[in-house]
């Protein structure tokens, strides 16, 4: 179970809560190892609380629009700010690595879905912030594993720590070869 916009713990505690009771009516005895609950990422105070949101999931979920989106007050289908919109922008990599780092410390999985998780261009980059999974459609399968296999992890490390030290997502893009 993946729950959308979560903000805080509560949410994740109050859903575990219900799927206790919901199992307790259906006499599911042994429900914590058959159903696992996780949280989408997809706000600022979830990336930035992701250290306790671990501490009650099973693993995360970045989507990546929306967490883009609400970082930068972007709206990408609004074409007066569209141009402020990228999942390049260091603040929103910043909130992706916290999230990942935050994972690693539970043990949890951490994925990234969304467009930035088809783009072949940010998967090293998704690599090196401690990104575990990628959700693409199936038309990018493909050349996202392409990516993947020739991707060395050090060396990713190493390009995410360069964009980290980027001031805006131009100078990402740049680093990333893209025009």
């Amino acid at each position: 179970i993946m729950v959308p916009m979560v903000s805080s713990p509560y949410e994740i505690l109050k859903t575990r809560q219900l799927v206790k009771q919901a199992a307790e009516e259906l006499k599911m005895v042994d429900w914590r190892s058959k159903v696992r609950i996780g949280a989408m990422i997809e706000i600022p105070s979830a990336a930035i609380c992701a250290d306790k949101l671990a501490q009650c999931c099973d693993f995360f979920s970045i989507g990546t629009n929306d967490l883009t989106q609400y970082t930068l007050a972007a709206d990408r289908n609004n074409a007066k700010v569209a141009m402020y919109y990228s999942w390049f922008s260091p603040a929103v990599l910043r909130l992706i690595k916290l999230t990942a780092q935050a994972a690693e410390r539970a043990n949890i999985m951490c994925g990234v879905c969304g467009e930035m998780a088809a783009d072949h261009r940010a998967t090293a980059l998704l690599i090196g912030l401690g990104v575990t999974e990628l959700s693409v459609p199936p038309a990018k399968i493909l050349k996202i594993r392409e990516t993947i296999i020739k991707t060395d992890a050090r060396k990713a490390t190493l390009l995410a720590e360069q964009a980290l030290a980027c001031t805006n997502y131009k100078e990402v893009e740049a680093l990333l070869g893209i025009v």
